[in-house]
């Protein structure tokens, strides 16, 4: 029998937005509501309801100021809701916004004993927890200085190691992996894996749909407060992806470009848990990195060249792209790993692979394509380029749209 991880029930979170806090006090510990008063008040979350089963891992989207990270607040029991019922069975470690909890005061490792013992960690674990924790997070000297003097990536490792350290029932994890290092990222995202794995139930909010489809069963799209949609994670990131084509503003995810179309020297060294782009080359029949590059439709033959230097001893990464209409509509994608492709690479970590596009089918326009340097499973991304090439295609016939299908005529007679 499957137990339930988390329950909401008609759940609501409604913030006064009256400037005058003292007023507000006095009408509070009088017991009368703001409604009541007149007092201006704003409704992060409506009422909702919401079922989450034990081992489940359920993704969170949305836009901003759309309720999530006020819902993931109310999960997390660092809010209490306005109405309605949160039930949480088991520990809980929340990841939400960086620092929250600590005392700036303190050093990082009295802050790490101080989560411990306030999480109700039993005596004798405290200590090889709080080890453990400060190995993770992996941020040297600093760890006995205070966390007012930590960077965001530091805050990131030790409020991640923090979390995870006990291995909760419950994982709650809000962007926070955006944060910091490719590394650390790497890191951090085996080890959410490795607590699925044991059945811990992960609610993950990213506006990276990518990740959410690869990591998620489920999924509840939230829009100004509201429940939009509830239920297996393709059918709602395909209704949600919708929503952004169609005026949503795209939250897209955190670029790094790479240097396109020059050579890179190939004495770089190799990178700690992670890995990045290092020469993208492009070319057709009759140019090469020309930008854009001018193709035509159904003759052309496109190639892409993609180098990276990776850290040799994770396995080798994966190599995706997508391509982009001139709207910034996703028209298609592919990936290495999804073709059942694994990239050879040099016992350095440096590695190559060249994508050919024979006969390219778009119809004439502009495009843009982005490419995706992704660990092994296409889950995590350690680099990315947006619009690493532009492509202008010139057609001869008279079809609409923005690719051919292919296709065969028969008449009968």
């Amino acid at each position: 029998m499957v137990n339930t991880a988390i329950e909401l029930r008609g759940v609501s979170k409604t913030y006064i937005t009256v400037s005058q806090p003292l007023r507000s006090l006095l009408n509070a510990l009088r017991g009368r509501k703001a409604a009541q008063l007149g007092v201006p008040t704003y409704t992060a979350l409506q009422p909702l309801d919401l079922s989450i089963q034990e081992g489940e891992v359920v993704g969170l989207v949305g836009l901003n100021g759309a309720g999530k990270s006020t819902l993931l607040q109310l999960v997390a029991q660092t809010i209490s809701p306005t109405q309605g019922e949160v039930i949480v069975d088991g520990s809980i470690g929340a990841i939400l916004e960086l620092g929250a909890g600590f005392n700036p005061e303190f050093t990082g490792r009295e802050n790490v004993k101080l989560a411990l013992i306030i999480s109700n960690t039993a005596p004798s674990s405290i200590d090889p927890l709080v080890e453990e924790a400060i190995e993770f997070a992996d941020i040297g000297q600093f760890i006995g200085h205070p966390v007012k003097t930590y960077s965001s990536g530091m805050l990131m490792r030790l409020a991640f190691a923090v979390a995870t350290c006990k291995s909760p029932k419950v994982l709650i994890v809000d962007e926070a992996l955006s944060v910091g290092d490719g590394g650390f990222a790497r890191k951090s995202f085996d080890r959410i894996m490795k607590l699925r794995d044991k059945q811990t139930t992960i609610l993950f909010c990213s506006h990276s749909l990518f990740q959410v489809e690869a990591l998620c069963s489920r999924v509840l799209w939230l829009h100004q407060g509201r429940k939009m949609a509830w239920g297996p994670a393709k059918s709602v990131l395909a209704e949600y992806d919708s929503f952004l084509q169609s005026g949503g503003v795209v939250q897209s995810e955190r670029v790094k470009s790479a240097d396109t179309g020059l050579n890179i020297q190939s004495d770089i060294p190799p990178l700690e848990g992670t890995a990045r782009f290092t020469k993208i080359r492009y070319s057709n029949e009759k140019s090469e990195n020309s930008s854009p590059l001018r193709v035509t439709s159904e003759q052309s033959t496109v190639h892409i060249q993609l180098s990276f230097v990776s850290d040799h001893k994770l396995p080798s990464p994966s190599v995706g792209l997508t391509i982009k209409s001139s709207e910034g509509h996703v028209i298609t994608s592919t990936a290495t790993f999804m073709d059942g492709v694994t990239i050879l690479r040099e016992s350095n970590g440096n590695g190559q692979v060249n994508l050919t596009m024979p006969q390219i089918p778009l119809l004439k326009g502009s495009y843009g394509v982005d490419v995706y340097l992704m660990c092994e499973k296409g889950i995590f991304i350690y680099d990315s380029a947006a619009q690493a090439l532009e492509l202008e295609v010139e057609q001869r016939g008279l079809a609409q749209g923005k690719f051919v299908i292919p296709h065969t005529w028969n008449t009968v007679g």
